[in-house]
């Protein structure tokens, strides 16, 4: 019987509900912010070892460093309230956890955000290390190796720290917002109603996938959960209609990226601006509607000049869906879309718990409206997995972020 290793990732994007929703202190526990992004670093460093694994018999080390991994930096989560206390003494219970959980996070970003990101962490690193030694206005402060790594691997101002915690917590929030929609059929009736308004223009299949792109990177602000969700339909649909290859897959990945500036649901950078500059994430969305209007608009007109120039025309009518059905099964975005701009505007609700409210919205309404015989369960657990695979390679960046910073 085989696993799904994705399931590993489950109980990270559990422990993160739970922890938007205020659990700890509604159980009578307290519990440190640190302690909390030390446990998902942990998790993500597990769960990204295991669901990219190594090959043949080597998977046996992926095991072995995966729960080192975990152990570290649950050790610091354990221990982080009494270190507090003890910022002096450096013991080898200390670093060695550190080099572990460091050592281990890094393997896991070399994985699944490339071996470049890897490295730059590591150049860092030894900037830190080394950097007294440099000339100039390049020379860096003299440091204790062991002041250092522990440095990185507890303060908040290193890995656990404000970037990572924008990614555990609002980002977090919208990334299982956009995984309820598409479990719920999102993404499905989002393609159909833009194929409905433009298939049958010039260049139309390469439109539709500008129109759907946009439309679902407003709900989800992820590039790949944009790119698995429309791209499966509108790249085949843009090969048959006589794109290139190269250029479907081209158009599809700028429209798609798009959303990581489309308002109200933005990409993780839209979050850390908020954080960093201590402004509103209101005020990021206000800044960022014109620019995203002016992209997709510029998109849309080089494709139609495309398609113009290469006399590529757009999908029978007969075989679209009507638009005036297409309009209607759109009804149910919109309410968990209210949901969210009524929390996160009207009542100033953190981003990441307005994006779960607005969440759950989708979810209760897929519940009364779908068929009896659709699946109820399952479709909570693949939310709940998907969002954790998102999630993997979104807190490694942050960890990286941390290091850097």
């Amino acid at each position: 019987m085989t696993i799904d290793r994705r399931n590993l990732t489950v109980p990270m994007t559990v422990i993160g509900i739970l922890w938007l929703l205020d659990a700890p202190r509604w159980l009578g526990f307290v519990i440190i912010t640190e302690q909390y992004l030390a446990v998902m670093i942990g998790l993500a460093t597990f769960a990204g070892l295991l669901v990219s694994p190594l090959r043949g018999r080597l998977q046996v080390l992926d095991w072995i460093c995966a729960v080192a991994g975990l152990a570290a930096w649950l050790w610091l989560a354990i221990n982080y309230e009494a270190w507090l206390l003890d910022p002096i003494h450096r013991g080898p219970e200390k670093w060695i956890p550190a080099v572990v959980a460091l050592a281990t996070t890094l393997e896991a970003t070399r994985r699944h955000c490339g071996l470049v990101l890897a490295c730059l962490a590591v150049a860092f690193i030894v900037y830190g290390l080394g950097g007294t030694h440099l000339p100039g206005v390049l020379s860096a402060a003299d440091i204790p190796w062991k002041r250092y790594i522990l440095y990185l691997y507890s303060d908040t101002d290193g890995v656990p720290g404000l970037v990572l915690r924008v990614g555990a917590t609002q980002i977090l929030g919208f990334i299982v917002f956009g995984a309820v929609l598409n479990a719920v059929g999102g993404s499905r009736i989002l393609t159909d109603l833009a194929m409905a308004a433009m298939g049958n223009r010039r260049g139309g299949p390469a439109k539709v996938a500008i129109i759907a792109s946009s439309l679902f990177g407003t709900l989800s602000g992820s590039t790949i959960a944009n790119v698995m969700s429309t791209g499966v339909v509108t790249i085949p649909m843009m090969k048959r209609s006589g794109f290139p290859a190269r250029y479907a897959a081209a158009i599809e990945a700028v429209a798609s990226n798009g959303g990581q500036i489309a308002p109200p649901v933005m990409g993780a950078t839209a979050f850390v601006i908020a954080e960093f500059l201590q402004v509103s994430y209101a005020t990021v969305v206000r800044a960022a509607l014109l620019p995203a209007v002016f992209y997709y608009l510029m998109l849309y007109l080089q494709v139609d000049r495309y398609a113009a120039v290469h006399a590529l025309h757009g999908v029978d009518r007969s075989e679209l869906p009507p638009v005036g059905p297409a309009l209607a099964r759109s009804w149910p975005l919109f309410l968990p879309l209210g949901v969210l701009m009524y929390f996160l505007f009207g009542l100033g609700y953190a981003p990441g718990k307005a994006a779960l409210y607005s969440a759950f919205a989708a979810y209760a309404l897929y519940l009364v409206t779908a068929p009896r015989d659709a699946p109820r369960f399952g479709t909570l657990l693949g939310v709940a997995r998907d969002s954790g695979v998102t999630l993997i390679p979104v807190l490694l960046v942050c960890a990286i972020a941390g290091i850097v910073i």
